[in-house]
């Protein structure tokens, strides 16, 4: 994934390794720099023989000098590590935010901006009726970064899946959608100003 911040900076991630910051101050002789991510739960670990999470991060610019990192890790309410198949805990889950500023002179540090449970998402006004499993697949706005899009879907249910929008900052939900793979009806998103 390949993110712009503001007209200086161009960000190369890999959620594997980091990211490589470009500045691009100096077009003659751009700067690089490696930058790891925030430490966070590891969705590759599971318990019980529950498969890991998929699509649980996701990166995007942060206005126009910053980048944003969100991260889905499932926990067990049981205090046991990583997923687990007890009733309470199957599909438990914490969101996380982080913001970087890039800089290539000073130390850079990620800085936690939110950090929302799986109990006070689905407690939301107009959460009711929408499926009670794992987030996947969240997307940074481009309007607003401290809103995240997910897709939301019940357990083994093709048919039943969400894309919800999340106010991060105020915990908040914005907007539900029901997916569809309708050519027809492809027309249903999630707004966005371009």
């Amino acid at each position: 994934m390949t993110i712009p911040v503001g007209d200086r900076f161009l960000c190369w991630v890999s959620f594997d390794k980091g990211l490589v910051l470009c500045d691009r101050a100096e077009e003659a002789r751009p700067k690089l720099r490696h930058v790891c991510l925030p430490v966070y739960y590891d969705p590759s670990y599971y318990t019980n023989d529950l498969p890991p999470i998929s699509d649980t991060k996701g990166m995007g610019a942060a206005g126009p000098g910053a980048v944003r990192f969100v991260a889905i890790e499932p926990h067990c309410y049981c205090g046991c590590l990583g997923r687990s198949s007890c009733a309470r805990s199957r599909f438990a889950f914490t969101v996380t935010t982080w913001t970087l500023t890039p800089t290539m002179d000073e130390p850079v540090a990620w800085m936690k901006d939110s950090v929302l449970d799986c109990e006070e998402l689905w407690a939301m006004p107009g959460y009711e009726g929408l499926p009670r499993g794992h987030l996947q697949s969240p997307i940074v706005s481009l309007d607003n970064p401290d809103v995240v899009c997910f897709k939301v879907t019940r357990a083994h249910k093709d048919q039943d899946i969400w894309m919800i929008q999340v106010d991060m900052r105020r915990k908040a939900l914005l907007a539900a959608v029901q997916w569809t793979s309708n050519t027809w009806r492809s027309h249903l998103h999630l707004p966005a100003k371009l």
